[in-house]
């Protein structure tokens, strides 16, 4: 950020203002819309930058969320699923003769 010096903006000025059309072109050029519009909205020069980083960071947030409600899902599953019953044969096992 550049260092403000008053005294330096002090001698641009008087110089601007020397003659009755340097006066009327500083008016017309950049006090004129500055009266009209006010200051304007100071802009941070990577806010384009800032904004994706947000953006990436909650997209981010989303899927690990998304991705823990999934394997809770899964445990919620596994946990409650009924246990297989073994099967009993009424057919009675017959042992293979020996050789």
């Amino acid at each position: 950020m550049p260092k403000f010096d008053p005294a330096e903006r002090q001698k641009v000025v008087e110089e601007q203002i020397k003659t009755p059309l340097g006066a009327w072109d500083a008016w017309i050029d950049y006090y004129r819309p500055l009266a009209e519009r006010g200051f304007p909205i100071f802009r941070v020069a990577n806010q384009a930058d800032i904004q994706q980083r947000i953006a990436h960071a909650r997209f981010l947030r989303r899927m690990l969320w998304a991705i823990a409600a999934v394997f809770g899902f899964v445990t919620l599953c596994a946990i409650f699923w009924p246990r297989p019953q073994p099967v009993r044969s009424t057919v009675r096992r017959t042992q293979a003769p020996q050789p």
